[in-house]
């Protein structure tokens, strides 16, 4: 049976004129909010998810959505909101990229 695949560019945007600057990924990947290179090489993603922001910093915004969730209160009264939809989306691309790393442990 063959799966079917989208071929992803590595440089996202831009079309690839060379076979080998693609990507498989299957389409039961989709939606991916991984770039094609942070899929193709997840610890990319991981190394930029520490470079954008320290590990004590995710921590503390961590820290303020926990203690949001259970109070009153809301996140939007601590944390500017550039500042939540930055911690929003590099944590569902951790999930994402956690997951490409097992799979590509176990093969």
């Amino acid at each position: 049976m063959v799966e079917a695949c989208y071929l992803l560019h590595q440089q996202a945007g831009q079309y690839a004129s060379k076979p080998h600057n693609l990507v498989a990924v299957p389409v039961t990947e989709f939606p991916m909010l991984l770039t094609s290179k942070e899929f193709g090489n997840p610890m990319a993603f991981l190394a930029d998810f520490f470079e954008k922001r320290s590990l004590r910093r995710w921590k503390q915004w961590l820290h303020l959505f926990t203690t949001a969730a259970l109070s009153n209160g809301s996140v939007a009264e601590e944390m500017d909101a550039t500042h939540i939809f930055i911690f929003i989306q590099y944590l569902k691309k951790l999930v994402y990229a956690a997951s490409r790393l097992l799979a590509l442990q176990e093969g």
